[in-house]
């Protein structure tokens, strides 16, 4: 235990010290730059004889040390404005993170998404300010200190290229701010419930896991699929000792750990979802589920001398591991699917192996979703650049309606060539993002077959049918005239049995077969919820055609 903490420590320490390093070797470099720009300045201003009134007043007169100084003197202030604005832009969110966890003792949910979105904006923040630095320094050397450089043709011509870089820079970053306020509503708005209701399985999970190494254990704390997705801020110390935490509040890191540790090194697919040697496959799952089940059940019932296999668990064996009851009862609800008071083995499996299940393919929904905003992205990100080639052909005042002229033809062929990709692209984009029917991972009908949506691409969707395993690719302008029926996201489904009684069968025996099959139903009360028989229609005066409509606990998601 304690050689563990002292090699976190060392960790910790060399963290930090790399940082540091980082910071120093740039800032160095930064410095270095300058001085040497600077030199060459100095050198020019002690070395070069200065310019005379007649000098400047000919025509034609290149003043080659005011040119040299200001061109040095800007390319000093820029490379240091350049390692300057890197190191400022890196530096705020560990600053804002060290306030948040000093001050209020954790890092806020809304911190957390801010920060997201500011890391996503860094890039095109930093573009912004640094063209803005440099247009600004070159506009103030050429007014003030070195005027003289102002009456050179050129210095206008460089004055509206930094004009126009500043320009398509900030068109730049109002185009990435819309994508990122795009994708994050979509994401908030998609997976919310989803990922609110995974993350609560999970944090329960970590609490009862603790029931593997309780108090006072002397086996190692070894890591099983939860260990990735403990906090950060918590010791293996605080696991050992059994101390207590309430599983709601834990932290939105689990997703970004999650994301992280399933896409690093192989690309997640459906053929991986059962990999046995994935620390999140459902294999694993089952192995967790049945550990914690004969964990907490041992746990809760060691004083007692009888050593029966345990078969159901209730509340008290989660008392132990949440603060109040109140939270013990709510994890409880979460695992008893039918309210019955006790949670069967097969209930705990079931809810753990959906949670590894929910967990995979809530990636790969998100894999996609950022793959088919990429290329939305690349497309207005292309009328931002054109947009700011108008506006460049604007500073050097030039027509641009003339200049388009030689390309009007072309023009008006690519419009015809490409009107109909545009149109299927921005209606697929609505489709995908906005009437958004499936995620990976999702059962769906589609004209009486069923499928398994493995990959959403921007101009189609890749589907597993279940009947065969095959692969189909479908455009999404084709399923965007279709009905889509989706399992996963609909409630209890029902089953429908259709058959066939003699029409002079009496109506006692109707009702007898009607109670006889309720009961039966309800006998089984963990799978079903209820039954239905109609009579549906009579054919030839000789056959009455019966209709049962038997409704399961679930859809047919899995």
């Amino acid at each position: 235990m304690t050689s563990s903490r002292i090699r976190a420590a060392k960790m910790r320490y060399c963290r930090c010290a790399c940082l540091r390093i980082s910071f120093a070797k740039r800032y160095v470099i930064a410095l270095l730059g300058s001085c040497l720009f600077i030199t060459v300045a100095v050198c020019f201003q002690h070395f070069v004889p200065r310019a005379t009134p007649e000098e400047q007043a000919t025509p034609g007169f290149h003043n080659y040390r005011a040119n040299v100084q200001c061109w040095m003197w800007w390319a000093a202030g820029l490379w240091h404005f350049i390692f300057i604005i890197s190191m400022v832009i890196e530096l705020i969110p560990l600053l804002i993170s060290w306030w948040s966890k000093t001050f209020t003792g954790l890092r806020y949910e809304r911190v957390k998404t801010r920060m997201e979105f500011y890391n996503g904006l860094s890039w095109n923040l930093g573009l912004v300010l640094i063209s803005a630095l440099n247009w600004g320094c070159w506009a103030f050397l050429i007014d003030y200190p070195y005027s003289s450089v102002k009456n050179q043709l050129y210095t206008g011509v460089i004055w509206k290229i930094f004009a126009a870089i500043f320009i398509s820079s900030v068109l730049l970053f109002v185009e990435k701010v819309f994508i990122l306020i795009i994708t994050n509503n979509f994401k908030r708005i998609a997976y919310k419930d989803r990922l609110e209701k995974n993350h609560l399985v999970l944090k329960i999970l970590d609490n009862l896991s603790r029931a593997e190494h309780p108090a006072g254990s002397n086996r190692s704390h070894r890591p099983s699929g939860l260990f990735f997705l403990r906090n950060a801020n918590r010791s293996s110390n605080d696991v050992r000792a059994g101390k207590r935490s309430r599983y709601a509040s834990g932290s939105s890191d689990i997703f970004e750990l999650l994301q992280k540790r399933l896409l690093r090194d192989k690309e997640v697919t459906m053929e991986t979802l059962d990999d046995k040697n994935d620390i999140n496959s459902v294999e694993m799952g089952r192995k967790v589920a049945k550990r914690l089940f004969y964990s907490l059940a041992a746990v809760a019932d060691q004083d007692k001398d009888e050593e029966l296999e345990p078969t159901f668990l209730k509340v008290e064996h989660f008392e132990p591991h949440f603060i109040t009851t109140k939270d013990a009862e709510e994890a409880f609800s979460v695992f008893d699917k039918d309210e019955s008071g006790r949670i069967s083995r097969r209930e705990f499996r079931d809810t753990v192996v959906e949670a590894y299940r929910e967990r995979k393919i809530l990636a790969m929904s998100m894999r996609d979703t950022t793959q088919v905003v990429g290329k939305v992205h690349g497309v207005f990100k292309t009328i931002a650049l054109g947009l700011s080639a108008f506006i460049t052909l604007a500073l050097f005042h030039a027509n641009a309606y003339q200049a388009l002229v030689p390309f009007a033809t072309f023009l008006i062929g690519l419009s015809f060539i490409f009107k109909d990709s545009c149109a299927e692209m921005f209606s697929n984009t609505v489709y995908v993002l906005g009437t958004h029917p499936f995620d990976v991972g999702d059962v769906v009908l589609i004209d009486k077959a069923f499928y398994i949506v493995k990959s959403i691409d921007l101009m189609g969707t890749l589907l597993v049918r279940g009947s065969d395993n095959a692969q189909v690719y479908v455009s999404n302008s084709i399923l965007r005239s279709k009905e889509v029926a989706n399992c996963r996201r609909a409630g209890d489904m029902c089953e429908v049995i259709k058959f066939n009684i003699d029409f002079s069968t009496a109506t006692e025996k109707f009702h007898m077969l009607r109670e006889k099959i309720i009961e039966r139903v309800a006998e089984m009360k963990d799978d079903f919820v209820e039954v239905e028989l109609r009579a549906s229609e009579v054919i030839d005066l000789n056959q009455l055609f019966l209709v049962a409509s038997l409704c399961h606990k679930g859809n047919w998601q899995n």
